[in-house]
Parts: structure tokens; sequence; C-alpha cells
């Protein structure tokens, strides 16, 4: 019985520990062929809540985050996760995108997920 608690104990201590890690410039510009470092939604917590990101502009976040996987008119995006599953195109998407002012400064920036 001891066991059995002792066991217990140890898988909710494990599945209750946070996954999260500190924003790491240098990791999140890592990319494994084409695809993004699979560290990148491990940031994402530290990353909107202790780093400003409102109000940067471009040439700041891209100097922070390194070039965009998206770029569309006002509109940036970083890939946290791409899954293909067994396809040649994407099956789900999850993205990290900025909406930009005129003057190219950061107006909002929300996570966006796709699924087929």
């Amino acid at each position: 019985m001891r066991h059995t608690t002792a066991l217990l104990i140890l898988v909710l201590a494990l599945a209750s520990c946070d996954n999260q890690i500190k924003f790491d410039k240098k990791a999140w510009r890592t990319k494994d062929d084409i695809f993004p470092c699979k560290c990148r939604e491990r940031m994402i917590e530290d990353l909107t809540k202790n780093h400003t990101l409102l109000g940067l502009k471009n040439s700041e976040l891209t100097g922070l985050l390194g070039p965009p996987d998206i770029e569309q008119d006002l509109n940036i995006g970083y890939y946290l996760e791409v899954d293909y599953g067994s396809d040649i195109d994407p099956v789900s998407t999850k993205t990290l995108s900025f909406s930009l002012n005129s003057d190219s400064t950061v107006k909002h920036y929300r996570i966006e997920e796709w699924n087929k």
C-alpha cells in the first residue's frame, strides 16, 4: 500500500509540474530544418508576461524574435506548433500573431490556433 501511495504522489507531482520555461532569444530563433523550436510554446507565458511587446517597432520585435514565419500586410506571426500529421500540408498550427499600426508598431498580439 505504501508503494502505491508513493507512486500516486510522484505521478501527481510530475503532472503538476509547470512546463513553462524562460524566454531565450537564441532558443526561440533555433529551427530544425524549416520547423521552429518546439520550445517556443513553453516560452510563450514568460515572453508575454515578462517582456514588453505592445508598442515595439517591427524592427525591435524582429530583433527580439527573429524574422517572422508569416508576413501579410500589417500582420506578422511566429509558429509555436505546426502539426503535419501524415500529410505534406499542415493539419493544425498554433501561432503567436502580431497586428501592427501603420507606423509599424505592435498594437495587438494573440495566440491563434487553426485546425484543418
